[in-house]
């Protein structure tokens, strides 16, 4: 019976270490809280009255002084409490040395127990110190980098005034007028959302002011502008190409015929080039140029070099081109153009027979379209001279009756007819 209430008073005297050991570890914790909520108070309303960095620096320092006054406060406290928890162990430990070989075997158990405890608050002070020197060192970091950002936050404002100068100094002051010299220059040598910009600049002044009555003058620079064009006309950036394509379309439409008898000589390669494009977006837009082109006079030499363009086997620009003639071509209905159209399609009888011959499908569709629409222009006379011109004998027969069948003549008959209708039409 002895030995059983030994052993109960020592497990109560164990739980009343546990409980002692909890309550202080809470009250721990707590001071703890306090001490990060005294000292979030007090950093903010340090940082409330900081006005420079130098008052930043002296503050932060005085800061690094008051916890490191803390932190060894508290640090004394913990070493005390913990010697006072240290102590009741030991005499714990003192009484249960006289115990038996078993209870001395349960208190080396607690012991241990208790010295883990003990090492588990010294790593947690160690790791709390730790943690109060690291907030102390960003505090100071952070006020240095707000410092920089109002810094750099000046310098984009300064960056923004100068952007907003220059596009104001494109128009002077003085007289008013656009600076289309700058605007050119900017266009040609800048980053592209300054060209992006500026074009769009010029695209407005051009569509505003651009007339017959004063193209190529001191108020407009239209030689300047179209030698820009015709650079930026082969750029490798599409998007550019693209604005550039826009800003030729607003010329035309402002010139019509003069666009055609001054300029078009100079930039009609370019254009074409670009019916070839890979970029879809970009070979419509080309192709919209060319049709506005060919809806004013001085075309002429544009359109033979259409038609030439389409013996080059190049799918895009065979593609585009044969669109471009299908709709040009069937258009034009008044009796006056009866005859230049008959030019054009003489023209395009060896080009269309290259065509039908052609690998892709939708080339071989547009150019039978086109030879449908010439039937009532020029007879297939033409097509069997071309066709004799340039395949052998055995392609020639292939082809001729391909060329029959596109015409609709079955029989020498209905040929005979198609011929005298074709050349009464053209009397």
């Amino acid at each position: 019976m002895n030995l059983n209430n030994q052993k109960n008073e020592k497990k109560s005297i164990n739980n009343n270490i546990n409980k002692n050991y909890q309550s202080k570890r809470t009250s721990k914790i707590s001071e703890y809280y306090d001490y990060f909520n005294k000292r979030n108070t007090l950093n903010n309303n340090l940082f409330s009255s900081f006005s420079s960095f130098s008052s930043i620096k002296r503050n932060s320092n005085d800061i690094r002084i008051t916890n490191n006054d803390i932190n060894d406060k508290n640090e004394n406290k913990d070493i005390m409490d913990n010697n006072n928890f240290l102590n009741n162990i030991n005499s714990n430990n003192n009484y249960e040395n006289k115990e038996n070989m078993e209870n001395n075997n349960i208190n080396q158990i607690n012991t241990n127990i208790n010295d883990n405890k003990i090492d588990l608050e010294i790593n947690n002070n160690k790791k709390k110190d730790d943690i109060i020197n690291n907030d102390n060192f960003l505090e100071i970091i952070n006020n240095k980098n707000d410092i920089n950002k109002i810094s750099f936050g000046n310098n984009d404002l300064k960056k923004t005034n100068n952007k907003k100068k220059e596009k104001s100094s494109l128009i002077s002051k003085k007289d008013e007028k656009f600076n289309f010299e700058k605007c050119l220059t900017i266009i040609d040598k800048e980053k592209w959302s300054e060209k992006q910009e500026n074009i769009q600049l010029l695209k407005k002044e051009l569509d505003t002011n651009l007339s017959k009555n004063n193209y190529n003058t001191s108020e407009i620079p239209m030689d300047s502008i179209i030698n820009l064009i015709t650079k930026k006309l082969n750029d490798k950036q599409q998007k550019l190409v693209i604005l550039v394509l826009e800003l030729l379309e607003i010329i035309i439409d402002k010139l019509n015929e003069i666009f055609n008898e001054e300029y078009l000589p100079i930039l009609s390669k370019s254009i074409i080039n670009n019916l070839n494009d890979n970029n879809m977006q970009l070979r419509y837009k080309a192709a919209t140029v060319v049709l506005k082109i060919l809806n004013f006079n001085k075309k002429d030499f544009f359109i033979n070099q259409l038609i030439d363009s389409l013996k080059i086997d190049k799918n895009n620009m065979r593609i585009e081109i044969l669109t471009i003639l299908n709709q040009f071509l069937s258009s034009s209905k008044n009796s006056s153009s009866k005859k230049i159209i008959k030019n054009y399609f003489e023209l395009l009888v060896e080009p269309l027979i290259l065509c039908i011959e052609d690998k892709f499908n939708k080339i071989r569709n547009l150019s039978e379209d086109l030879i449908r629409e010439s039937t009532k222009y020029i007879s297939i006379d033409k097509y069997y001279e071309a066709i004799k011109n340039l395949y052998s004998k055995v392609v020639q027969d292939k082809l001729n009756i391909k060329i029959k069948e596109i015409f609709g003549l079955e029989n020498e008959n209905e040929l005979k007819k198609s011929r005298k209708s074709i050349s009464s039409i053209m009397i």
